[in-house]
């Protein structure tokens, strides 16, 4: 899970980093403000980031689901073996 986290934040930082780059780069050219956001989007630099992020936050959320999941497992096990020492 840890792991998981970390290159989520790794993700989303080298992600942020690249965009406000390109962002202010296109400033200097002088590109509409209107338009910025999506041709920086459309850079296949700053779209494969976005890719690398999206990705690190579904395997973080697949792991995170995973651990609810053993959670709500342990449970029903534990409530099992109750049932049975009580004799139910």
């Amino acid at each position: 899970m840890k792991k998981r986290g970390q290159a989520k934040a790794k993700a989303e930082n080298d992600y942020r980093i690249a965009l406000a780059t390109q962002i202010l780069k296109e400033r200097e050219k002088g590109t509409p403000v209107t338009i910025i956001n999506d041709i920086c989007r459309g850079n296949k630099i700053i779209a494969n980031l976005k890719m690398e992020r999206d990705i690190c936050e579904s395997l973080y959320e697949c792991c995170l689901q995973k651990i609810y999941q053993t959670k709500i497992e342990l449970n029903i096990i534990e409530n099992q073996m109750n049932a049975e020492r009580k004799g139910l």
